[in-house]
């Protein structure tokens, strides 16, 4: 930081305390307020600012109790995932790969988990998991569509999750539910008891959840039961070209002098020194072949009919088995002098299980010394087998997580203050089964020699290796004493621990400063202090990287923040012709990070309510997310990345026109022969200590029209810009490739093997986080309710909101057209580097009726249609350059494959037994047993296990009884 700068924030910092504190100071000779009480003033999501008209102040998506009942939910997660502002790639547990602890994250304009804030009674949590707060407790849920960084600190960029719990509860009330879908899999088990005292010192409420979701294999859906991927316009079934029986790279000479077929016109043949001259092939065994013989082998077909790929889904999960326990108790004290103290604790432990197929092996070397090797030279297997005697990798997580808050609130004058202090604490464990301890393996590989008696060892004469025989990799019988002994060699259990905690103190003060012409000038200031701290151990051998999979390097870091803000209300026009009310709001918070120093954001709203029937908001503010503790620390961490490789074809012509085509193409042969029989490559992140926190800008505008000739209608509609610089991310590995390739840009994080390609151990790209990118969304919410008239058929209730995308522009590198992607419409799985599912609307209309003791409702959930980037549909155009599309398929379509519109329908009907206090409730989620579209990019499953529902058809039972 320059010293004009550090200057410059300094003196910003102490103008904004001295103002605060002026502001502050009359709070101490303050007459009572001139409102006469007729009204509760309430404080509402997005500001500080306690007021008696609250409708329309902000853009808020409100979820009450008896949503919540109405839905089949069985935690706030499925709840919060339905509503539309959410898109993008949100982790939920339906994410198995890649996901897997149970946890349910909110990605609200699909801007990310890390930049939607999460409160619980309005006070920030450690954890970011929504399912962590228990849904017996829950009153409503508050979600502010508005950029809140000046009231609530770093990540309320997109919006901020309010969950408000219930208060002032009396009696006992129990609720159990049972469901499972209608293929009979995937049951849940949940009983919930809540209880509350209330007398003339306070109240207590305190209670349990209990939540056991079944899981449900991909093998047990037709759309997740194989891999399919699209060629030449025809669908194949596919998987990974890492299967059991193995792909060897073998020099062609070597191949037939040992008798292997060569004859199949899908033969991958490869150039490795570039000279004109295919010198090596990709052989896997004949199924249920010894494989210690030539004529065992043959050509590995990577993709097309009868293609040697393996199906990993047979043990894939798509929906994560969990069991969880919520333990919480709330409480309110009134003490002398109207000071009231209350608290909140609660304890959720989650043990979740995740399941994908057994592990895929790199770097492995068959020596030619080995005896189970038949061609006579040293065999790279290229990432080329995959332990399925090991049985699935499994990833069981227990997390635990404990939040605990003491406060005291009270009133001075028309002033109120309150001071609180909350202790947050997460702990993890995670143990992998499954996953192949690679030094044994390897040794029992690499050289061996030849006994006495026959038999072999591993090693040289000279230096045998105790405890090793030699093994033949593709056929490893578990009856055989050498496998049995290499089997409980290479089977570790590693074990992770995560342990973070959360400090917060803060003191707030609202009320009236003076009253202006056209009402009371209000404010809110207040000073936060927080501490995090972040200590991840991970597993001896996977810091050791001998684990294929299993590669992490310990974390721990921790930071401070003091905070200052305010907030005032200014009143500028009340009952005046045009204007029944108009008032200014601004606010503004600075903050001083441990990590980075300090920034101070602002915002300004005005409120202008022309007649009784109209509103009109907006609201500009800065906002910003300060680098977490994993952005900052993290050590490398491999991923297998997707991707397409821009030295496809490579040419000496392409090479000569191009001046980075070498750089970016090291390796490579120029013969035009060079195609990656790859997928997938390995991509290193890390974390970055110089980090600086993302910034930007949100503007709103809406209107909220309630028309007093039709009473029962109101309709509210929001205009939304997001422009964020700075953004904390990689930059992708995609875009590393095609950059170094176009613009000799990140050339020197591409590392490929000895021939140019990507076989695991030799290669790799480097992708550490950095402040790289820009963003720039924009778009539209809109809310219509109607409430109906009384008759004798019942009363009905129909809402409906609904959120419309114009445009989601990601720059990964900003500034860089080539790094541009239009994400509105699209989708680009996060595999490839992308930001997950953009359908331009998405949509949830409920239709409520009630008589008596009955009622009903129907919720239909719509997601707009995406284009599925880098698939095409069309046979002509999978076969022909793209430059030659015009002239030689003037009838295609070149745009991506479009993926229809979903609508799915979700109904309930409940009765109130008053005779048994009891109300029964049934339910369908799914009416149709929609099954999810095929996505051919998707991750997981051949679609988007983040945004479409993969259980199909689920039906449950609820009893709710009070005592």
């Amino acid at each position: 930081m320059s010293d004009l700068t550090a200057t410059t924030a300094s003196t910003r910092w102490s103008l904004f305390a001295m103002t605060a504190l002026a502001l502050a100071i009359p709070s101490a000779y303050a007459a009572d307020a001139a409102d006469d009480g007729s009204a509760e003033r309430v404080e509402i999501t997005g500001s500080r600012i306690k007021r008696v008209d609250v409708e329309g102040v902000n853009p808020v998506y409100t979820i009450d109790r008896s949503g919540i009942e109405k839905s089949g939910v069985g935690t706030i997660g499925e709840l919060l995932q339905e509503m539309p502002t959410v898109s993008g790639a949100a982790t939920n547990p339906q994410v198995n790969n890649g996901g897997g602890d149970g946890a349910s994250k909110v990605s609200l304009r699909g801007l990310g988990e890390d930049r939607t804030l999460l409160l619980l009674n309005g006070r920030r949590m450690l954890t970011q998991d929504i399912n962590s707060i228990p849904l017996a407790l829950v009153d409503r849920i508050e979600v502010l569509k508005d950029g809140a960084s000046a009231i609530y600190g770093s990540d309320a960029i997109a919006g901020v999750v309010n969950v408000i719990t219930r208060k002032n509860f009396t009696g006992v009330e129990v609720t159990a539910t049972y469901g499972r879908t209608s293929e009979d899999d995937g049951h849940r088990n949940q009983v919930e008891v809540i209880n509350g005292v209330n007398s003339d010192s306070g109240n207590l409420v305190f209670g349990m959840n209990y939540t056991k979701q079944g899981a449900i294999s991909a093998a047990d859906r037709d759309f997740s039961r194989v891999d399919r991927q699209l060629y030449d316009g025809a669908v194949y079934e596919t998987g990974s070209p890492t299967p059991p029986w193995g792909r060897t790279l073998v020099p062609i000479d070597a191949a037939t002098a040992a008798g292997a077929d060569l004859s199949s016109p899908a033969c991958t043949l490869l150039d490795l020194d570039g000279d004109d001259v295919n010198d090596a092939v990709y052989l896997t065994t004949n199924h249920g072949s010894q494989g210690t013989a030539g004529s065992d082998y043959r050509c590995f077909i990577f993709d097309g009919a009868g293609n040697d790929s393996y199906n990993y889904q047979t043990t894939n999960l798509v929906l994560t088995p969990q069991e969880r326990k919520h333990f919480f108790v709330q409480g309110t004290y009134n003490l002398p002098h109207d000071i009231e103290y209350y608290g909140y604790a609660s304890y959720v432990d989650v043990e979740a299980h995740a399941q994908i197929a057994p592990a895929p092996q790199n770097g492995l070397v068959i020596d030619a010394s080995n005896p189970f090797n038949p061609f006579g030279v040293t065999l790279d297997l290229d990432n080329g087998i995959r332990m399925e005697l090991t049985g699935p990798r499994i990833t069981e997580v227990e997390t635990s997580n404990i939040e605990m808050t003491n406060g005291l609130r009270g009133s001075i004058g028309s002033w109120d203050w309150d001071v609180y202090y909350s202790w947050s604490e997460q702990k993890q464990l995670t143990t992998n089964r499954g996953f192949v301890y690679s030094t044994p393996l390897l040794n029992a590989l690499g050289p061996a020699f030849q006994n006495g008696d026959g038999s072999y060892s591993c090693g040289t004469v000279g230096n045998p290796i105790a405890n090793c025989t030699p093994v033949n990799l593709y056929n490893l019988d578990p009856s055989d004493p050498a496998v049995a002994q290499l089997l409980t060699q290479i089977q570790p259990h590693t074990h992770d621990v995560l342990a973070q905690h959360q400090q917060v103190a803060e003191a707030t003060i609202t009320g009236d400063l003076i009253e202006l012409p056209a009402g009371l000038l209000a404010l809110a200031a207040g000073y936060q202090w927080r501490w995090t701290d972040y200590d991840f151990d991970p597993d001896f051998l996977a810091v050791q990287r001998t684990v294929d999979g299993i590669e992490n390097d310990p974390i721990f870091g921790e930071y401070d923040i003091s905070e200052l803000y305010f907030e005032l209300n200014v009143p500028l026009l009340a009952n005046v012709p045009g204007a029944e009310l108009l008032e200014l709001n601004i606010g503004s918070r600075a903050s001083d990070y441990s990590t980075f120093g300090r920034t101070t954001n602002s915002k300004v709203s005005l409120l202008y309510k022309p007649w009784a029937d109209l509103k009109i908001r907006s609201t500009w503010a800065e906002v910003f997310r300060s680098p977490t503790m994993t952005d900052l620390y993290t050590g490398r961490l491999e991923s297998a990345a997707e991707f397409t490789d821009p030295c496809t074809g490579l040419t000496q012509a392409i090479v000569d026109a191009n001046p980075h085509a070498a750089e970016a193409c090291v390796g490579v042969p120029r013969n035009g022969n060079y195609n990656s029989p790859f997928d997938q490559l390995t991509a290193i992140q890390s974390g970055n200590a110089d980090l600086s926190p993302e910034t930007g800008t949100m503007l709103t505008f809406g209107m909220l029209y309630q028309p007093s000739f039709l009473s029962n209608l109101s309709t509210t509609i929001d205009w939304f810009h997001v422009e964020l610089e700075d953004t904390i991310s990689t930059v992708g590995t995609q875009n590393i490739l095609d950059l170094c390739f176009s613009r000799g840009l990140y050339c020197d994080r591409i590392h490929r093997d000895a021939f140019g390609s990507w076989s695991e151990g030799n290669s790799q790209i480097d992708d550490p986080t950095s402040n790289v990118g820009a963003l720039d969304v924009e778009g539209i919410d809109w809310n219509i309710r109607y409430l109906f008239d009384e008759t004798a058929f019942g009363r009905f209730k129909f809402n409906l909101d609904a959120t419309y995308f114009i445009k989601y522009d990601k720059e990964a590198v900003a500034g860089v057209a080539e790094s541009l992607v239009e994400n509105a419409g699209l989708f680009v799985d996060q595999s490839r580097g992308g930001d997950g599912h953009f359908g331009r609307v998405r949509a949830l209309a409920t239709l409520d009726w009630s008589l008596g003791d009955w009622d009903a409702s129907w919720t239909m959930r719509y997601i707009h249609s995406v284009r599925e980037s880098g698939v095409q549909a069309d046979e002509c155009l999978s076969n022909t350059a793209p430059a030659d599309w015009a002239t030689d398929c003037p009838n295609a379509d070149p745009s991506d494959r479009v993926v229809p519109a979903y609508l799915y329908h979700d109904l309930q009907v409940s009765w109130a037994a008053s005779a048994l206090a009891t109300r029964f409730s049934l339910g369908v989620e799914n009416l149709t047993d929609k099954q999810p579209p095929r996505l051919y990019t998707g991750f997981e499953g051949d679609t988007d296990f983040r945004t479409y529902d993969n259980k199909g058809r689920f039906l449950y039972l609820r009893a709710t009884t009070t005592f």
